[in-house]
């Protein structure tokens, strides 16, 4: 997957724009459970063992919250259904139902950004776009 990044600017650019807009949606650790639910639904040992490192060593996660994540959960509620909902978005290449819409968004602070479907939006891609 890194070279394929690495390798295809088109990519890297859809990469580091997603990274971007997830650092000033969700928190930290957050993201790190977003990623270590996305990187076991993938089966990347590369990508686990990365995700890994940096949640226990820079994001101080302990090992029970790493499991957790990994399989998709999480002790906090709204930090379970964005793995979850994460998971269910690479199960089902990106054509999540209006259930599982709902299941995040019914998870989320007030003021939280909520998905957009692509019907929703006026732009013509087939982009997941995060409005405020």
């Amino acid at each position: 997957m890194c070279k394929t990044i690495a390798s295809n600017p088109a990519v890297l650019e859809a990469v580091v724009t997603l990274q971007s807009t997830m650092s000033r949606v969700l928190d930290a650790k957050t993201r790190h459970t977003v990623a270590l639910a996305v990187s076991e639904a993938n089966g990347c040992a590369y990508c686990l063992a990365m995700h890994t490192y940096v949640s226990s060593e820079l994001g101080g996660t302990s090992s029970d919250d790493i499991d957790l994540a990994r399989a998709g959960s999480s002790v906090d509620p709204m930090r379970a259904a964005a793995a979850r909902f994460a998971q269910r978005v690479v199960a089902s290449r990106g054509r999540v139902t209006d259930a599982d819409l709902a299941a995040v968004r019914g998870s989320s602070p007030p003021a939280a950004p909520r998905l957009r479907r692509p019907s929703e939006r006026t732009a013509p891609t087939r982009r997941w776009r995060i409005s405020e």
